[in-house]
């Protein structure tokens, strides 16, 4: 029954592991961004300030965002801003994980 609520909640239905292998690098970039930022309440668009591990692990992230055709400079931190709306209304265990994942990836975590 749960998987029928979750499909009829328009939910993916596919494990996040399979999810994230499917994102291109600028996708999974700005993904990352948001998830870092929303775990760590760093705002991607205001310079580093605090030097906590999650907003050091997002300006990395963010310095590879400026290698992508489309995401460099403000374009890079906007999406990145835009990304973290989106995690801040995902669960919190969700958006824990995901940040820890892509903090273990880009040397935060």
């Amino acid at each position: 029954m749960l998987v029928l609520a979750v499909a009829a909640c328009g939910e993916p239905t596919v494990p996040s592991e399979k999810i994230t292998a499917s994102l291109s690098i600028h996708d999974m970039l700005v993904d990352c961004a948001g998830a870092i930022a929303a775990e760590g309440n760093v705002d991607p668009l205001l310079e580093p300030s605090t030097g906590t591990r999650e907003e050091n692990a997002l300006w990395t992230v963010l310095a590879l965002m400026d290698k992508e055709p489309g995401l460099f400079g403000i374009a890079g931190r906007q999406a990145a801003a835009q990304s973290r709306l989106v995690w801040q209304a995902n669960s919190a265990a969700e958006r824990t994980a995901r940040a820890a994942e892509c903090m273990t990836r880009f040397g935060g975590g």
